[in-house]
This record gives structure tokens, C-alpha cells and sequence, in this order.
């Protein structure tokens, strides 16, 4: 073993971080069990983990949103979030800008609809708001359109266009593609002037010197500027690349490349196709075999399997050995590892002999790791130890472990575990033997005994039940979401139109619906496309109108609380008003008591607008087990049905009841206390999650364990993650023996 081994720069994290993800090179995105934050390239935290989503926009920005089917909002690689959740969307960056939209009301008309601008990259808007626009820019120009009038638009000033058109694409040297009033496209010129005429289905805007067209038999070719085919239309798909520099032709399933010139590279059709890198070389596969072509569609280098390059490197495997080539088609690293990672602008990973190895780009050993290399990501400046990465299933009693043939695998629910295998995914049971392939592309998470797969994404899901046989298919153009409540189970539309299927997948509610929740107490949450909420009885039916821009699921006693004129009520599920509205909050509503807000103060109230409980708290939750945390100024307590103190606001923080205990926190360590305000267990945990089915997991420095409502710690304070407990199983991470299955009994 090689000396002084790397100190993994694994930044500070929250208790319950189980994960990183590397989308892009600007950043890392982690998740703490909870939600989303970003690290920098160095593994330090740059923002809290307070989102639903992350999702990479180019150019080191990012969309966020706080909410599943919220609004987003823009965040840098810094962690700052740039503008409010604002927008219902929002594009990949291009120099330095990107296209938003929103669902606005045009004042003159009362019209609400989805309406675009442009922001640049401090989140500032540069445009006003338009029905249509172009998501890039053309020759420095958007193209917008207000009602039936265009305009070009940039950053200085907005040029109103003379000629109606149905449509307009992006400005590129001087040409752009339009439709006329017949509907068929052609290309203007910057004076509006038609340079080629509309005679085509459709035009893209152009590449270089080409242009890509759709005739009306649904062929595709290339034009020059002239408007002279360059590629006869006898395509079913041409794409171009790298600014028109090459393109890709595809007939029948068959791929070939196109050169400069818009001509074939070779004679040759191949099985798949990779795109250039710049001046480098593009990997293609034909015949059971990847190769690797030239700019001159020569053929440079053979392997049984490739990788795209990065940073001038691409892994190749030769037998059951990876090394690397160059751009150049030259064996730089030889192929003699078991496994390697892709290369940062310095280094790699390699894996040989069961060790783990970080090299530079000649394969010099810089350092042994003392990570499995699927269990760390390489950035060019950290190596982090990736939770995501390459999962083990070891027998913790026995200490033994062997390697599952996994990529990935998720946390025991309803007795499956949902296992990837490269890009496609399946499911294994509670002891990780395998019960679905890993085949398919989606995956939803397994719930009430019910999973669903799809081939590809394209293609009808099979639901499957808890034996893994397929329970039944859904219907041409439906996705599964789940998961099934009540009896019933969320799908989409291809049209982003939600609905309910029953378990045997008959499609009970249409796929009209904007958002749905899931069936509690009988009744469903819908937003209609109006953005306004109601509610569906079990059978779909529309029992309570969307009226509302905010409601709460029905409790057991059948009331719901919803917003009107931003301010809390409460209606029965009849949709009558039982409670009006006059409340700037509520906390909590269970069996028919609702914490509320009403002048700065939270109290208790009954479905009969009746105090039970004085307005005298500065925040009051639901009562659990009889006690219902509540806090004064800045300390918290527990009160009884009765407004009662049992345990008096002693606490900086603390946690409602669960199974009888709960957290609670003096100073800076937790420990549990029982109803009675005894502690049960010591203040000497940095944090923990609440009970569950008798576990709770708690944290010391970094590390995670999982302790009994006892008192007992089942397992030590050595785990990076630990999942929920599930049929007494739960999955956990080693730092040394990556993850595992313990049984806690």
C-alpha cells in the first residue's frame, strides 16, 4: 500500500445526506434524505439542502423548485438563488441567457395564459412578456410575438416586424425560418424579404451553411442558403452538429454521418453514432463493436466497448480490461484494469486487484483510495465519496459481503428494492435477489404492492405486484406515477395531463387535470388547468369545484382547510364553508381541531368555530399522542387536548411525539423524552429523525446509527446513510463496505 493516503474532501454535511450527483462539470448536487443542495467542485456546501429539485441549465446555472410541480426559480454554481419561484419554466442558458415563462393575466383582456421573456444570468428580466418567442438567440435577436404582431428582441431594444407571419424561428447570419398564413416555412432575410419560399413543412433555423427542412411526406434533407438541396429528402431524421459542421442521417434504423460538405463521411451505415468532439474522434458501433471514426471517416481504433471522450481521454475496453485512448486513436493507458472512471482535466480512477487507484493521464499512480472506485466521484478538485455509486449487499452478522452486479439501488419499500444497472433499472426483494431485470428505463418506487416499468420510455408500462408478474398494462400514452391510495394510483398523459387508474389498470379518472393528489379519507386533491383547486370523490367525479388557490387533504372528521383571498377556512366535503375565512395561517388540522393564525397569535379551533384553545402561541402543531408541540417566543413545549402545560417551553428545538417519545434539544445535543417530560434517552446526539416502527436514527459528527425506542443502539454511529426501517431490514452505508441490507432481528 502506497503511503500517506488522500484525505477525502468530503464536505460538512446535514445528518441525513445520502447522496451526490455530478450533473455537469460546475457543481455537485446533494441530497439529505429530506431534499436538494449544491456543493462546489470541491465537496463544500454551497447551499442548504432545501429543494425538491435540481436540474442543470448549462453555463453553471440551475433550475430549482421548493415543491414538487412548483414553480421554479434560478440558482448559480455559487448557491445563490437569483430570483424568487417565479416560473413554470425555464431553458438551458445560452450565452449567458435563458428563456422563462410564466402563467400571467393580460390586464386589458383579463386573458390568463403562459406568456415568455428573456433573463440573463444574474436573474434579472432583459425583455417584457410575449405569447411566442424563440428560446435562443439569432444574430444577437429573439424572436417574440404579442397576439399576431412579431418583434425582434434583444437586450437594448425591441424592432417591430411589418410582415405577418404564423410563425418565426432564429436570425442565423442574416436568414431565419417563417411560416406564411398557408402555414408552409421558408427562410426571410433581415429586411422580411422571402430568400427562399415557403414550400416546406417545416424549416429549422440554419447551422452553418445548412439547414435542415421537413417536406410534406414527412422526409427530411438539407438545404444550402441558396435553398438548393444539399440531402435529398429521403430521411427520416438528419441532425446537425458543432454549428453545421457535420450531421447525422438516419434511414431505416440505419446511421450515417455527413461531412463539412453535408455529403456522406463513407459508405458505411452503422447500429448507433456518438457526435465529434470538436476536432477529436466520434465513437460509433456496427456489428457487435464499438470503433472510433476519424473527421475523415476513417476507422482509427477497435474495442469491445467505448466511452466518449473527456478532457482528450476515452475509456476503452479490450476482453474484460479498460484503458484510455487519445484523439489520436493511441493507447495512452493501456487496457489492464478492471474498471475506470472518466478523466477530469488531471486524473482518473482505475481498479485493479480489488484496490482502488487515482492516476494522472500518463496512468501514474498518484495514490491508492481507499474507496471503491464506484463508490466515489472525481472532480477536478476532490475525490468525494459518491452514496450513488456502485452498491454491495453485505451480510453485516456474518461480516461477509458480496458484490452485487448493481449500479444503484434505493431504499425497502413495500419488500422491493429498485436496482440500475447501467441506464436501465429493475427491482430486487428485501434479501437483494433479483425479481425484475434490470431492463427497463422507468421505474416508479414500489407502493401498497403495486410497481411499474417501462421497456423504454416511449412504450406501455407494466405494473407489476408483489410476486413480479405483471399485474397489467397501462394504456397507449399513459405513465405510471403512483402510488396507489385507496385503491387508486396517479398516471400522466403525453400531454402532461393527470389522472387516476384503479389496480387493474383501468383509467377510472380522465387525464384532464394539471396536478392531483393522492386518495385520502375518500377525497383527491385536483388543480385544474385554471391553476385553482378542488377536490374529486372515489369515483372522479368533481364533488367540490376549483375555486380555491390553496387546500389541504379532508382529516378523519371530513373537512379540509383551503385558501380564498389569502385567507384560511375550512369546508366540509359537501363544500360547504364551516369555518369562514379569516385566518392568515393554519399549522395543523387532525379530527377536526385546526391550529390557526389570526392576529399574530395561533390558538386551537373546532368545525363549529369554537375556541378550544386560546390564541396565545407564537407557533402550535396538531396534538399526537395527546401532546401538541407548541412554542413561546423561542422556546418550545407540549400542551394537552386542553391548552394545558405538561412539559413546559424549555427546549431550543424539539419534535412532536412519535411512538411515544420524542426529540428534544438543550444546548447544542438532542435526546429523547417519553409524555411524561422524562428522558428516556441521554442529550448526546448531534440529531435524529423522529420513530419509526420502534427505530430512530440518529447522528454524531458525520456519522449516522440507529438506536431503539429502548435506549439500545442496534447500530453504532459508523453509517454514512441509513435507510427507513422497513419489515425490521433497513439499507445502509459502510464507509469501508459500502452498502448493505441488516436485518434488525
Amino acid at each position: 500500500m502506497l503511503s500517506g493516503q488522500i484525505s477525502l474532501p468530503v464536505a460538512p454535511r446535514q445528518d441525513d445526506a445520502v447522496r451526490i450527483f455530478q450533473p455537469d462539470g460546475h457543481a455537485l448536487i446533494y441530497y439529505d434524505g429530506k431534499g436538494l443542495g449544491l456543493m462546489d467542485n470541491s465537496g463544500t456546501r454551497v447551499c442548504n439542502a432545501v429543494y425538491f429539485g435540481i436540474y442543470a441549465l448549462g453555463e453553471g446555472f440551475y433550475s430549482v423548485q421548493d415543491k414538487e410541480g412548483g414553480d421554479y426559480a434560478l440558482l448559480n454554481a455559487q448557491g445563490r438563488q437569483l430570483t424568487p419561484y417565479a416560473y413554470k419554466t425555464i431553458s438551458p442558458f445560452s450565452l449567458g441567457f435563458a428563456r422563462v415563462s410564466q402563467v400571467r393575466t393580460d390586464e386589458s383582456t383579463g386573458i390568463t395564459a403562459e406568456k415568455y421573456a428573456i433573463i440573463e444570468g444574474t436573474g434579472r428580466l432583459i425583455s417584457g412578456w410575449y405569447d411566442q418567442l424563440s428560446a435562443i438567440a439569432g444574430d444577437g435577436w429573439w424572436m417574440g410575438r404579442n397576439g399576431s404582431r412579431w418583434s425582434k428582441v434583444n437586450e437594448q431594444e425591441t424592432l417591430a416586424l411589418q410582415t405577418g407571419h404564423r410563425d418565426l424561428g432564429a436570425f442565423s447570419a442574416g436568414l431565419a425560418p417563417a411560416k406564411n398564413p398557408e402555414n408552409n416555412w421558408g427562410y426571410i432575410d433581415a429586411e422580411e424579404k422571402w430568400v427562399i419560399i415557403p414550400i416546406y413543412r417545416f424549416a429549422d433555423r440554419f447551422q452553418g451553411k445548412f439547414a435542415r427542412v421537413q417536406v410534406y411526406n414527412g422526409q427530411w434533407g438539407l438545404i444550402d442558403r441558396k435553398g438548393q438541396w444539399i440531402l435529398a429528402p429521403e430521411y427520416d431524421s438528419v441532425q446537425l452538429f458543432n454549428g453545421g459542421a457535420y450531421g447525422i442521417a438516419v434511414k431505416d434504423q440505419q446511421y450515417r454521418y455527413l461531412n463539412f460538405a453535408g455529403q456522406f463521411l463513407n459508405r458505411i451505415v452503422y447500429d448507433s453514432l456518438g457526435i465529434f468532439p470538436g476536432e477529436g474522434l466520434a465513437l460509433v458501433k456496427k456489428d457487435g463493436q464499438y470503433q472510433y471514426l476519424d473527421l475523415e471517416g476513417e476507422k482509427v481504433y477497435t474495442a469491445d466497448q467505448g466511452k466518449d471522450f473527456g478532457y482528450g481521454l476515452a475509456a476503452v475496453r479490450k476482453g474484460d480490461k479498460w484503458g484510455f485512448i487519445d484523439e489520436s486513436g493511441n493507447e495512452v493507458i493501456p487496457p489492464a484494469y478492471e474498471a475506470v472512471s472518466d478523466f477530469t482535466d488531471r486524473y482518473a480512477l482505475v481498479a485493479q486487484g480489488g484496490k482502488t487507484f487515482l492516476v494522472d493521464r500518463q496512468g501514474k499512480v498518484v495514490q491508492e483510495i481507499q474507496r471503491g472506485i464506484a463508490e466515489t466521484v472525481l472532480t477536478d478538485k476532490a475525490v468525494l465519496y459518491l452514496l450513488s455509486g456502485r452498491f454491495y449487499l453485505v451480510d453485516l452478522l456474518k461480516n461477509q459481503s458480496f458484490q452485487l452486479p448493481y449500479d444503484e439501488v434505493g431504499d425497502i419499500s413495500s419488500g422491493r428494492i429498485a436496482v440500475r444497472k447501467g441506464p436501465y433499472y429493475g427491482f430486487a426483494d428485501a434479501y437483494g435477489k433479483e425479481v425484475v431485470a434490470p431492463e427497463n428505463q422507468v421505474v416508479s418506487k414500489a407502493t401498497n404492492g403495486y410497481y411499474a416499468l417501462q421497456k423504454t420510455a416511449g412504450q406501455a408500462a407494466l405494473v407489476y405486484d408483489t410476486t413480479g408478474k405483471v399485474s397489467f398494462t397501462l394504456g397507449d400514452g399513459l405513465y405510471f406515477i403512483g402510488p396507489y391510495a385507496e385503491g387508486l394510483a396517479k398516471v400522466v398523459d403525453n400531454q402532461s395531463r393527470m389522472g387516476f387508474v384503479d389496480t387493474k389498470g383501468n383509467l377510472v379518472v380522465e387525464c384532464r387535470y394539471k396536478l392531483l393528489g393522492d386518495y385520502k379519507n375518500g377525497m383527491a386533491i385536483f388543480q385544474a388547468m385554471n391553476g385553482r383547486f378542488g377536490f374529486l370523490n372515489a369515483k372522479g367525479a368533481e364533488v367540490i369545484p376549483a375555486t380555491y388557490s390553496w387546500v389541504s387533504d379532508f382529516d378523519r372528521s371530513g373537512h379540509a382547510a383551503c385558501v380564498k383571498d389569502e385567507l384560511f377556512g375550512f369546508i366540509n366535503q359537501q363544500g360547504t364553508v364551516v369555518v369562514p375565512f379569516q385566518y392568515t395561517n393554519v399549522y395543523s388540522l387532525s379530527d377536526g381541531i385546526a391550529a390557526v393564525q389570526k392576529d399574530g397569535k395561533v390558538g386551537y379551533i373546532n368545525m363549529l368555530q369554537k375556541t378550544v384553545i386560546p390564541f396565545t402561541f407564537d407557533e402550535a402543531y396538531q396534538h399526537v399522542e395527546d401532546k401538541a408541540l407548541v412554542r413561546m417566543q423561542s422556546y418550545w413545549g407540549y400542551i394537552n387536548p386542553k391548552g394545558k402545560v405538561v412539559i413546559p417551553w424549555q427546549y431550543v428545538q424539539a419534535q412532536a411525539f412519535s411512538e411515544g417519545l420524542a426529540w428534544v434539544k438543550l444546548g447544542d445535543k438532542y435526546g429523547a423524552i417519553n409524555t411524561a417530560g422524562q428522558y428516556i434517552i441521554p442529550l448526546k446526539y448531534d440529531n435524529a429523525t423522529p420513530f419509526n416502527n420502534g427505530y430512530a436514527v440518529v447522528q454524531s459528527g458525520e456519522k449516522l446509527g440507529l438506536i431503539t425506542s429502548f435506549g439500545q443502539l442496534k447500530i453504532d454511529t459508523v453509517c454514512e446513510a441509513i435507510s427507513p426501517v422497513e419489515n425490521h431490514k433497513v439499507v445502509i452505508s459502510l464507509p469501508s463496505k459500502g452498502y448493505g441490507i441488516f436485518p434488525l432481528k
